[in-house]
């Protein structure tokens, strides 16, 4: 059964429903951000109001489930992870929120800033790693020595 041909039956109009309610999304991201797959915050939900689901059936709702919370800026991470106390759903994918640097705009700051003419490439570099590190408790000098590091990787002075 395809994506499109369960978006379009009973069962998928209804799962639709459930994910466009108030506070489903909301349950969805505390579930990944607890490690837990994303249908174990809707299986009971499902399991009341959808019924049971065939395997086929499954595997559609799991790919418009990933469309959905694909457009609230979750991405899938782990799949085939054990749902507890599942219903419905015997198994499912854990997704995360993707920012890779945290907030893009010191970021992008940074990049436009180091892209322009005349600033030196070590400088740059330089940056761009102090504006999009994931540890901003890293130390400078952390971020110093892997520039030195690569640099001399590159044979650059």
């Amino acid at each position: 059964m395809t994506e499109e041909q369960f978006s379009q039956s009973r069962k998928g109009q209804a799962l639709i429903a459930i994910l466009q309610r108030p506070g489903v999304i909301d349950r969805i991201v505390a579930a990944s951000r607890a490690d837990r797959p994303a249908v174990e915050a809707i299986d009971a939900v499902v399991a009341d109001e959808i019924g049971l689901l065939s395997d086929p059936e499954k595997q559609a709702a799991g790919r418009v489930m990933k469309r959905s919370v694909g457009n609230h800026g979750l991405r899938p991470v782990k799949k085939g992870q054990r749902v507890r106390g599942g219903r419905v759903f015997s198994r499912g994918t854990v997704y995360r929120e993707i920012t890779p640097f945290g907030d893009p705009a010191p970021f992008a700051a940074a990049a436009v800033a180091a892209a322009s003419p005349g600033v030196d490439r070590f400088q740059s570099a330089h940056e761009i790693l102090v504006a999009g590190r994931r540890d901003p408790a890293m130390p400078l000098a952390d971020v110093d020595a892997f520039l030195r590091e690569r640099r001399a990787m590159w044979g650059e002075p």
